[in-house]
């Protein structure tokens, strides 16, 4: 054998056995990033499912089913008890944004009907999604009556039993591609008398796995081009051969960088949970866990979230020695992004604080002046919160020198006073300002009350007089005030234990739908003199 035939038979031995590995890698790399495609579009499903099921869960415990028995037809869509369900479907619609269709369906009764014939009873209202000035055939308002084969989707079957949602995305002419949850409606012996649908379009699904994704997508192309280069430097001469196999090794060590990465990736839910309980402790940590001046003001809170974090938020601290600050406030909305505005309040309300103790500072805040505390607060949060956003807020400060309540109101419902058997609002109704953050130069109202010893302040959110039952019936601001009335001399505790309860009777098995906060404050006396005084003052 000649020198050159040893030349030409020497590559094609060489380049074989790595053109092999090079293909075993990308298959490798390839199959890789399908499986985290496949786990990460099965996780968002899973959690689109979940969304789509709780939206349904949380329609359906707000429709009356005893409404749903009186519509039948097309000549039933002009009864009051029709329009209040529809107007129920287009608010779950319009607070959800992923949420495209919301309705209501019941079994057929006809003869020979089976499981999967149901029957639309309400939908929601006609909606031009897409913007062309007309109502489609997939955005027109279905008719009382109009008949439905669900024999195809199983678990829409299944929801007329318990709530269910689509595995898949599955095509229904002519709405287009989706995913549903389902839930039933119950009456009061707990007997199924429809279902809420809840529709996800395809298209929102697929943005969120395509955000995802993306990432991924690059890292393939990264990884299948470095994957490249490596093989073209390996067809280079021997003499290279040292360094291609550096190279190999920096590849094995990029690959179990990768791996752990795809690792942390699987693992990435049970890391948000862990996080948002993290969150969750973060949260509790800035409320209040002493109140100061407890000889003359005795505290007492109640606070409950409807998920693990919530937007409402409060704090008590001294002003001066003879003056006690505390706020209130109420985020639009719960959940994460509630909690993380409610962080932005408090750091808001820190900055103020910090503005009134620096003597340098170039805007100095009187934190006894709640009107002017309110402004400032305005101020910084106006252009830090989204549009869409809000905060109803109280700020008041309680001077234990003259035993006087100075408070000023954003878009919060004013404290409860009750001094002796009188119950009476602190402020006037509906005169409460505008919400925090609306806009800019907001004015808001202060008023000023005289405090006697034993009186009783209760502040709080508006997730207390909403605290709705299983018929959709809100607790009301006539019940806060029976029940303040009922424990008339009791202690702030004693107040704060008769709401909670009776809030909970009232409830029932309902599941919390917004962020619950109370906040009580019992006023004592400083001296045996000054409480023969102050009941001299409410006997005249």
């Amino acid at each position: 054998m000649t020198t050159t035939q040893t030349e030409v038979i020497k590559p094609r031995r060489w380049r074989w056995p790595t053109l092999l590995v090079l293909l075993a890698v990308w298959a490798s790399i390839t199959g890789l990033h399908l499986f985290l495609y496949r786990a990460i579009r099965d996780a968002i499903l899973d959690e689109v499912r979940h969304h789509a099921m709780g939206v349904a869960i949380a329609a359906a415990a707000g429709i009356n089913p005893g409404f749903l028995y009186l519509v039948h037809g097309p000549e039933d869509m002009g009864r009051p008890e029709f329009s209040v369900i529809q107007a129920k479907l287009d608010e779950i619609s319009a607070i959800n944004p992923d949420v495209r269709y919301t309705y209501t369906m019941r079994r057929s009764t006809e003869p020979g009907a089976g499981e999967g014939d149901y029957l639309y009873i309400v939908d929601q209202s006609a909606v031009d999604w897409n913007g062309n000035g007309i109502i489609d055939a997939s955005e027109e308002s279905e008719l009382p009556g109009t008949p439905y084969d669900a024999s195809d989707l199983p678990e829409m079957m299944r929801a007329w039993h318990e709530p269910a949602a689509d595995h898949e995305i599955t095509p229904d002419p002519p709405y287009g591609d989706l995913l549903s949850g389902y839930a039933p409606v119950r009456n009061a012996e707990g007997q199924t008398v429809a279902i809420v649908g809840v529709d996800i379009m395809a298209d929102t699904i697929r943005d969120k796995v395509r955000a995802v994704s993306s990432g991924l997508a690059v890292g393939w192309v990264g990884l299948m081009a470095l994957t490249a280069l490596i093989y073209s430097l390996h067809l280079r001469e021997r003499a290279a051969m040292d360094r291609i196999a550096a190279l190999n090794v920096a590849l094995e060590e990029r690959n179990a960088l990768l791996q752990a990465a795809n690792e942390q990736i699987v693992a990435h839910y049970k890391q948000v949970e862990e996080e948002i309980r993290l969150a969750q402790t973060v949260q509790l940590g800035m409320l209040p866990q002493r109140f100061p001046r407890q000889d003359r003001i005795v505290f007492q809170k109640c606070y409950l979230t409807c998920t693990v974090l919530g937007g409402d938020l409060f704090d008590v601290f001294e002003v001066d020695e003879n003056r006690i600050g505390l706020f209130m406030a109420d985020v639009s909305g719960h959940g994460v992004s509630a909690a993380l505005i409610s962080g932005l309040v408090k750091s808001a309300v820190s900055t103020a604080r910090e503005m009134s103790r620096d003597a340098s500072a170039t805007k100095r805040v009187d934190m006894g002046a709640p009107s002017t505390v309110m402004a400032v607060l305005n101020e910084i949060l106006v252009n830090a919160i989204p549009d869409e956003d809000f905060i109803t807020m109280i700020y008041a400060v309680i001077d234990l020198e003259t035993n006087h309540i100075l408070a000023a109101s954003g878009g919060h419902p004013w404290p409860i006073r009750r001094s002796g058997a009188r119950v009476e609002w602190l402020g006037a109704e509906g005169e409460t300002g505008p919400a925090l953050s609306f806009f800019a130069d907001a004015e808001f109202p202060t008023v000023q009350v005289r405090l006697y010893s034993g009186d009783v302040l209760l502040f709080f959110t508006d997730g207390l007089t909403e605290a709705m039952n299983a018929d959709g019936e809100e607790f009301g601001e006539a019940r806060v005030l029976d029940v303040v009335r009922r424990v008339a001399y009791a202690s702030a505790d004693e107040v704060v234990e008769a709401i909670r309860q009776a809030v909970d009777e009232h409830r029932g098995e309902s599941e919390v739908s917004d962020d619950f906060t109370l906040l009580a404050a019992e006023i004592r006396a400083r001296t045996e003199d000054e409480v023969r005084t102050e009941d001299e003052a409410v006997q005249r």
